[in-house]
């Protein structure tokens, strides 16, 4: 996965929050979402799922819009169609105070 461990600054309980809400995330999205047979089969989900994260899940506090649309030298290396996602899951995005009732698509 290519994870490194990373602290952060001293006296800025925000950042922990982020990191907490995004490891929940995680878990209510990715990890425990649905029954998986194996690890296996849970760790080949998470390729999929980080991609509908990145680039087609509204995120709140970007104004609805994905995480891709903030960067502006992003590679096409991690492209994929929606039609590979065959996992249709009903979620509810906050936007503008007003709840939504929405389709997010995760793989399999």
């Amino acid at each position: 996965m290519g994870i490194t461990h990373k602290r952060t600054r001293p006296y800025r309980p925000q950042a922990n929050g982020t990191v907490e809400r995004f490891h929940r995330t995680l878990a209510d999205e990715w990890a425990y979402n649905q029954p998986y047979s194996s690890e296996t089969e849970r760790r080949q989900a998470f390729d999929p799922w980080l991609h509908v994260y990145n680039h087609h899940r509204a995120h709140i506090t970007l104004g609805g819009h994905p995480p891709v649309s903030r960067v502006t030298n992003l590679s096409e290396q991690h492209t994929l169609p929606l039609d590979r996602f065959d996992l249709v899951k009903d979620v509810q995005v906050e936007l503008a105070g007003r709840h939504r009732q929405g389709v997010a698509r995760c793989g399999q």
